[in-house]
C-alpha cells in the first residue's frame, strides 16, 4: 500500500485542486483539520465540490465533534479528522484504524473493558472518549483512572494516559466499578 503526506494552506481553490488529485490516486484519503465550521474550514465544501458525498459530519461525541466521513465514486473514502490533536488521535483510534484494519482483512478483536475507579457524571448527551491511566487489580481486572486534560488541544496532558474508555451519551451517571470499552494507544 502506497502512502503519502501532503500539507495544504487554508485556501479553498488550492484545497479543491488537491482533493481532486488525491481522490484520483488514492483509495483512502485522511484529512486532519479544516473540518469544523470556522472561517477557514474549507474541507467539507471543498470535498463536496469535487464530488465527495459526505455521509456524516459532526458527531455527538467529545472529543472529536467535527469528524467527517464521505465516499467518492463507488470505492474511495475520505476521513476528515478534527484538527485538535486529542480529537484527531481519539478519532483515528476509534474509527480510522479499525476501518483500515478491516480493509486489509485483519481480524478485529473486541475491545477489552476497564472498570472506572471513581464515579463520574456528565450532563450533555454526548459519547465521551475519556483518557485514562489503566492498571490491573489483584484479580487481573483493568481499572481506569481518568486523566484530566485542558481541552482537546492538550496533547502534553494526553501523554499521561494509556488510552481511553468509551462512555455512551445516553447515560449520565457512571458508577465506580462499572466497566466500559477500553482502547489502548498503539
Amino acid at each position: 500500500a502506497h502512502t503519502a503526506r501532503f500539507h495544504a494552506l487554508d485556501d479553498s481553490v488550492a484545497l479543491e485542486r488537491l482533493f481532486g488529485e488525491l481522490l484520483e490516486r488514492y483509495d483512502v484519503v485522511v484529512i486532519s483539520g479544516g473540518v469544523s465550521a470556522g472561517k477557514f474550514d474549507f474541507v467539507p465544501s471543498g470535498l463536496e465540490s469535487v464530488g465527495v458525498r459526505i455521509l456524516f459530519h459532526q458527531v455527538a461525541q467529545r472529543p472529536g465533534h467535527p469528524l467527517l466521513f464521505g465516499v467518492f465514486e463507488s470505492d474511495k473514502v475520505v476521513f476528515g479528522l478534527p484538527g485538535n490533536p486529542v480529537s484527531a488521535l481519539v478519532s483515528a483510534h476509534r474509527y480510522l484504524i479499525p476501518f483500515l484494519q478491516t480493509l486489509m482483512g485483519t481480524d478485529i478483536r473486541p475491545r477489552p473493558r476497564a472498570a472506572l475507579c471513581e464515579d463520574l457524571r456528565f450532563d450533555a448527551p454526548l459519547t465521551r472518549f475519556l483518557p485514562v491511566r489503566v492498571e490491573a487489580d489483584g484479580y487481573g481486572r483493568l481499572l481506569a483512572r481518568p486523566v484530566p486534560l485542558n481541552g482537546s488541544g492538550d496533547l502534553a496532558g494526553l501523554t499521561e494516559s494509556d488510552g481511553f474508555i468509551e462512555l455512551p451519551g445516553e447515560v449520565e451517571h457512571f458508577a465506580a466499578g462499572s466497566a466500559w470499552p477500553y482502547t489502548r494507544w498503539e
